[in-house]
């Protein structure tokens, strides 16, 4: 790090219509950043994301979300999610990402691919290289990593015969160190009113999950434990609003606090050496 000088732009966008939704740092010199667009297919507007990654000073300019080539119907809208920032691993600068696989053909070719749905790769920053983490599940909608690289929880959804969405996801756990999945949770409903623990994080020392489930008619923070118990602890609630934001800090996302807003936002540190901090 450098002290004194100007300023100096390393990525920008121009609003209309690319945006810049997040930038972060992947090691102490190299970033991940996510970037979102419109264009016009069939007369109509579509959004579509890319990941990049780039030096601090801008140079070396990747795109990191892996492209579908031959795939099965249109580019892939969804450029992937940035799930876990695992920093220099010991063997370079690196991210898990969700991706999404389509289903591939090669014209003239015998060989092709089935593989479909969101898996996650581990792909690093600087020379692109990924390897597989979770094969591609045509039903997952999401997956939850416990900030050390872990893959521990994994949200599927339901579909009707015709292939309209249900309504429900079921949500599924892996104990420390193993690959089988166990249930966890069921979410139902539609339209922001849904009912079922909705899983948002994991901290991989305590072993538990962070989610939302209702508590007397509001939605309250609560912690699972995923040692097989499913032991269920309520962290906060508040009687008049909805407890409904995460406090997380460092590059493992760790969660100490949660939020809720009645005439302005409050938040609750609930992490022991924080919350002592605070109180002094």
């Amino acid at each position: 790090m450098s002290t004194g000088g100007a300023l100096k732009p390393v990525l920008a966008s121009t609003g209309r219509p690319d945006q810049l939704v997040f930038c972060k740092w992947s090691t102490a010199t190299r970033l991940v950043c996510n970037m979102s667009t419109l264009l016009m297919q069939d007369g109509g507007r579509l959004g579509f994301s890319r990941v990049l990654t780039l030096n601090a000073d801008g140079s070396d300019l990747k795109q990191l979300t892996g492209e579908t080539r031959d795939a099965i119907g249109d580019p892939s809208q969804f450029g992937g999610g940035v799930i876990d920032l695992l920093g220099d691993d010991g063997k370079g600068g690196a991210v898990l990402m969700t991706r999404s696989f389509g289903a591939q053909q090669v014209t003239g070719k015998i060989l092709a691919s089935s593989l479909a749905g969101l898996g996650v790769e581990r792909v690093d920053t600087t020379n692109l290289r990924r390897e597989a983490v979770e094969r591609p599940n045509p039903k997952a909608s999401e997956y939850i990593t416990d900030g050390h690289g872990n893959v521990r929880v994994m949200g599927v959804v339901s579909t009707s015969d015709s292939g309209m969405l249900a309504g429900r996801t079921a949500y599924l756990y892996r104990k420390p160190g193993e690959r089988a999945w166990l249930p966890l949770s069921t979410v139902t409903g539609s339209g922001g009113i849904s009912t079922g623990f909705e899983p948002y994080a994991v901290d991989g020392d305590l072993n538990v999950v962070y989610g939302f489930d209702a508590h007397d008619g509001r939605s309250a923070l609560y912690r699972v434990s995923l040692d097989g118990s499913l032991k269920r602890e309520l962290v906060l609630q508040n009687a008049n609003v909805d407890v409904d934001s995460l406090i997380r800090i460092g590059r493992q996302n760790r969660v100490v606090g949660a939020s809720f807003a009645t005439d302005r936002r409050q938040s609750v540190i609930f992490d022991g050496p924080l919350k002592a901090l605070t109180e002094r």
